[in-house]
C-alpha cells in the first residue's frame, strides 16, 4: 500500500523511544510497546508513527475510542496515508460509526481507488447500513482480481440472500466452500439462507449434506443447533442421515427441548 511518509521534526530520545516501541510491538508486549510510544508523543507530539502505531495497538486491544482519537491526530499530519485512513475507518467500523466509517472508505477511495482491502471494508461497512446492493458491487469490485477469495464469496452470498436473489447466493455460498471445505460460517449461512429463504426442512437437509460431506463436526454443532432452534421433528429416514459418531441427532432434539445445550451434549457424548 503506497503512503506518503511524514518526516518530523524529532527531539532528542524520540528515535531510541520508538525503535524500543517497534521492538516490543513485534514481541508482542502491547502495553509495554503503547507505554513507548506516548513517552516518544511527549517528546514529539508531531511524531506520526507513534500516533499511527498507538492506534493500532488500541484498536488490537479493543479500546476503539482512543483508537479514533489517535487516528484522527495522525491524519491530521498525513491525510494521504492510506494505512491510516484504512485502520481508521475499520475502527470507526467497529466502534458501530458506520456512516463516519464510510466517509473514511470514501476518502481513501479516492487518494487511490485501487485498494482493495478498503472496498471490503467498504462493502461489510454498507452491509452494516443495509445498502445491500452498494455493499455487492464493493465485493464484485475484488472478486475478479481475487476469485480464490474465500470470505469475499461468503460476503457476496449474503449480499445476494438480502437482495432475494437466492439462486446466486447459493452459488456463492458454494463457491467459498469449494475454497475452503473446513470454512464453517459458510457452512451454516449457506443453512440459514436455506431456511429463510426456502424452508425449514429444506434448509436443515442443505446443512446436513454441506456440513456432513465435508466432515465437519463442528459445523454439525452449529446444524443442531439451528435444527434445534428452529424446533423440528424429523422422520425415521431422516434421522438416519443425521447420524453421526454414533450419535443420532433425534436425542439432541429431545436435550433441546429440554433446555440443555445441544453442543455440549454432543462434546460429552463424542468425548470431546
Amino acid at each position: 500500500m503506497k503512503f506518503s511518509p511524514v518526516s518530523p521534526t524529532h527531539t532528542v530520545g524520540t528515535k531510541e523511544l520508538f525503535e524500543s516501541g517497534q521492538q516490543c510491538q513485534q514481541k508482542g508486549e502491547l502495553d509495554r510497546a503503547l507505554a513507548f510510544y506516548g513517552k516518544t508523543l511527549k517528546l514529539d507530539e508531531r511524531h506520526f508513527e507513534a500516533l499511527y502505531w498507538s492506534a493500532v495497538i488500541c484498536a488490537q486491544t479493543k479500546n476503539f475510542d482512543l483508537a479514533v482519537e489517535y487516528f484522527e491526530r495522525a491524519h491530521a499530519l498525513n491525510p494521504v496515508d492510506l494505512r491510516c485512513l484504512l485502520q481508521w475507518g475499520v475502527a470507526l467500523k467497529e466502534r458501530g460509526r458506520l456512516e463516519s466509517a464510510l466517509e473514511i472508505f470514501e476518502r481513501a477511495l479516492n487518494l487511490d481507488p485501487t485498494q482493495e482491502d478498503i472496498y471490503i471494508h467498504k462493502g461489510l461497512t454498507l452491509m452494516g447500513l443495509k445498502s445491500w446492493r452498494a455493499a455487492l458491487t464493493c465485493f464484485l469490485q475484488v472478486t475478479v482480481s481475487r476469485p480464490e477469495h474465500a470470505a469475499l464469496h461468503l460476503y457476496k452470498a449474503r449480499a445476494l440472500s438480502e437482495l432475494k436473489d437466492f439462486e446466486a447466493a447459493m452459488a456463492s455460498f458454494d463457491q467459498a466452500i469449494a475454497i475452503d471445505e473446513n470454512y464453517i460460517e459458510a457452512h451454516f449461512s449457506k443453512a440459514q439462507g436455506c431456511v429463510f429463504n426456502l424452508s425449514k426442512r429444506t434448509g436443515v437437509c442443505a446443512a446436513s449434506i454441506s456440513l456432513f460431506t465435508h466432515g465437519c463436526t463442528h459445523g454439525f454443532f452449529l446444524a443442531s443447533g439451528l435444527i434445534c432452534e428452529q424446533g423440528l421433528t424429523l422422520s425415521g429416514m431422516e434421522r438416519l442421515s443425521f447420524h453421526c459418531h454414533g450419535v443420532l441427532l433425534s436425542e439432541l432434539l429431545i436435550l433441546g427441548n429440554q433446555g440443555l445445550e445441544c453442543e455440549a451434549a454432543l462434546a460429552t457424548k463424542l468425548g470431546l
